[in-house]
C-alpha cells in the first residue's frame, strides 16, 4: 500500500513537471466539465489567475464552450478549432484541441484541451 502511494505520488510530480515545462496552454477537465488542473501556460494566455481548480470551464473559458459541447456530442477522438478570444484588452487567437482522457483501464475520466497562441503567426501570414 505505502509502495503504491510512493509510486502514485512519483507520478503525479512527473506529470507536474511536464506540465510546467510545456508551451502549449493545457486544461484537464473531469467528465462534467471541471476544470482539475491547468499549467502555466493556460493560467498567462487565459488570465486564469483567479480560477480555482474545479471551477466549470463553461464559466471561466466561455469561449471554449462550443467545441467542448461539439466533441462530447460527436464520434471524434479529437476535435480541433481556432478560437478567438479577448483577455486583457488583447484578442488572441488560439488553435484548441481537445481530446479524451481515460485511465490504465481505458475508462474515460475526463477531457483534456491543448492550445498554441497562434495570434503572431496571422500577423505574420497577414503582412506577407
Amino acid at each position: 500500500m505505502i509502495q503504491s502511494a510512493e509510486q502514485a505520488d512519483r507520478r503525479r510530480r512527473l506529470f507536474d513537471s511536464v506540465l510546467a515545462s510545456v508551451t502549449s496552454g493545457v486544461i484537464g477537465l473531469d467528465q462534467s466539465g471541471h476544470i482539475i488542473f491547468f499549467n502555466k501556460s493556460a493560467q498567462r494566455v487565459l488570465d486564469l489567475a483567479e480560477v480555482s481548480k474545479l471551477s466549470l470551464l463553461a464559466n471561466s473559458v466561455p469561449e471554449f464552450s462550443e467545441i467542448v459541447d461539439d466533441f462530447c456530442s460527436g464520434v471524434s477522438d479529437v476535435a480541433q478549432r481556432e478560437i478567438r478570444l479577448v483577455r486583457r484588452g488583447k484578442l488572441e487567437n488560439l488553435l484548441v484541441r481537445i481530446a479524451l482522457r481515460t485511465n490504465e483501464l481505458s475508462e474515460e475520466e475526463g477531457y483534456v484541451i491543448a492550445f498554441e497562441d497562434v495570434t503572431e503567426m496571422k500577423v505574420y501570414m497577414h503582412n506577407n
